[in-house]
């Protein structure tokens, strides 16, 4: 399974939002982080056959939203770890 890591930044305040529909999505990993700048950074683990999927959807909600931006990268090699 070819995979990719998506981060997205969008506002803070609109964090909870974007977390909800992130849920919805088959997403293999999900990571979020508020930058300092009233941003949060969501980094997901993403299928690259549902990619197109996730971005029609954040984009649609989030497109005209200050900062919001996303990049998109190839995921060489993953490791994912539980831990005990």
């Amino acid at each position: 399974m070819a995979l990719r890591m998506v981060e997205i930044f969008v506002p803070a305040a609109d964090s909870d939002d974007a977390l909800r529909i992130i849920r919805e999505l088959p997403i293999e990993a999900v990571w979020n982080l508020e930058t300092g700048s009233g941003q949060m950074m969501i980094r997901l683990l993403v299928s690259s056959e549902h990619i197109e999927q996730l971005l029609d959807v954040i984009d649609r909600r989030f497109a005209t939203a200050d900062g919001y931006r996303v990049l998109l990268l190839l995921a060489a090699a993953i490791y994912l770890s539980s831990l005990w």
